[in-house]
């Protein structure tokens, strides 16, 4: 899956395990699930990607 994709997938919640799947993300290459739980939920409230640099 390409960046991309992996990225569409999980804003428009296709993709059921970006905080379990371990795959780095976001400047940091977070991969612990409470990282990318964090930034999920905190972007998704936000009503922006979780590739946003501002969000």
């Amino acid at each position: 899956m390409s960046d991309e994709l992996y990225t569409k997938s999980v804003d428009n919640d296709t993709y059921k395990r970006f905080y379990y799947d371990e795959a780095g993300y976001g400047i940091a290459q977070w991969t612990t699930n409470r990282r990318k739980r964090n930034l999920y939920f905190y972007c998704r409230g936000k009503n922006k990607s979780i590739s946003d640099l501002n969000c």
